[in-house]
């Protein structure tokens, strides 16, 4: 027996097929999550109330993290997501000198560029060098009078990254 689609079964069809599809691309190939900032560390980049698009990373320890990425990271015994910018990766010496530059195995740190002009000196002391541990990452917020970073937590284990920024929603501003 030959069954005929008529023109809107074809059309359903269509609709679900592309809602299938979607949901497998957005949610299990490449999941994503949303979040909404709730401070201003990472300012001018990311401002309060806006909305980060978030790639979630199901295996951290694996993944091939880059310096400057923005990544979204859990505290040990904390449900609060936190947010800041790779400056140095495992293995790296670190070290914020007296004049409130960043440097990676003793050299100064030029890109990304958003690292040139701020100076990071928590409350006038500077970061002695250290060797970054293996399986942990540093991180610095873009606003370092607001931002609670490694600075003050210490360094990132790669186990706490829930996963890496890959689109802000900039919160509509009223005039």
């Amino acid at each position: 027996m030959k069954v005929k689609l008529l023109k809107i079964d074809k059309i359903l069809i269509f609709f679900l097929l592309i809602f299938i599809i979607a949901k497998l691309l957005y949610g299990y190939i490449i999941p994503v999550i949303s979040l909404e900032m709730m401070n201003n560390g990472m300012f001018p980049t990311i401002e309060k109330s806006d909305i980060v698009i978030i790639r979630k990373i199901k295996d951290p320890q694996n993944f091939k993290f880059k310096r400057g990425m923005i990544v979204i990271f859990k505290r040990a015994n904390n449900r609060e997501y936190y947010c800041g910018r790779i400056v140095s990766l495992s293995g790296e010496k670190f070290e914020i000198n007296k004049e409130g530059y960043i440097l990676i195995n003793e050299k100064k740190l030029e890109e990304p560029k958003i690292f040139t002009y701020l100076k990071y000196l928590p409350d006038g002391n500077y970061q002695q060098l250290e060797k970054i541990p293996e399986g942990y990452i540093f991180v610095l917020g873009d606003n370092t009078d607001e931002s609670l970073d490694s600075r003050y937590i210490g360094p990132v284990p790669l186990k706490n990254i829930v996963g890496i920024v890959i689109g802000i929603k900039k919160k509509y501003k009223y005039e």
